[in-house]
């Protein structure tokens, strides 16, 4: 009897044991994300004007390579899937993508994160712009999407020329259908 006491409580040091070296890997593994998230030197800014952004390589929605690329001026959504105010700003989008004054391959989704195929069903974009899925890491470090949506819009050379953060508001909507009009002349 005293036996089967002792294994039952060796059992329980060594699983107790097993469970403390796993909390304590975990706690180690959040201090070194806190500090990079905290250390300026390794954090990107805001995207900003003037910055390259095309080609953007990532997956479509059957999970194949794809690149997003554009010689022309190109207007570009930048979403999540479960971003509340990117459901929000589908809306605003929707407009643009009917009134673009040209065809649809300028305008160019970038999905961050998670795929966004049943955010572009659930809008109606599956035929209407080209999108692509991108990993967080890629959006945050490389693009300097630090948030969303975003819409911004392209030169012909892939570069921020203009950025709007956020839900878009009835004048923003108003400034980007004036600058595609503008860049069709």
């Amino acid at each position: 009897m005293f036996r089967a006491e002792y294994r039952i409580t060796l059992w329980q040091a060594v699983l107790g044991l097993l469970l403390g070296v796993s909390l304590l890997s975990l706690d180690g593994y959040l201090l070194l994300q806190n500090y990079r998230l905290k250390n300026p030197a390794e954090r990107k800014s805001a995207l900003e004007v003037g910055v390259t952004l095309l080609p953007i390589d990532g997956h479509d929605s059957d999970g194949k390579d794809l690149r997003l690329e554009s010689g022309k001026e190109t207007l570009l959504f930048v979403f999540s899937p479960v971003c509340k105010f990117c459901h929000q700003n589908s809306h605003s989008w929707n407009q643009i993508i009917a009134a673009a004054p040209f065809d649809n391959s300028r305008l160019l989704g970038v999905s961050i994160g998670l795929p966004g195929v049943d955010f572009v069903e659930k809008y109606g974009w599956n035929d209407r712009l080209k999108y692509a899925d991108i990993p967080i890491e890629l959006a945050v470090n490389n693009l300097r999407f630090n948030s969303t949506p975003l819409t911004i819009l392209l030169d012909e050379d892939g570069r921020a020329k203009r950025i709007w953060p956020g839900v878009l508001s009835e004048s923003s909507l108003s400034e980007i259908l004036a600058e595609l009009r503008s860049g069709t002349d």
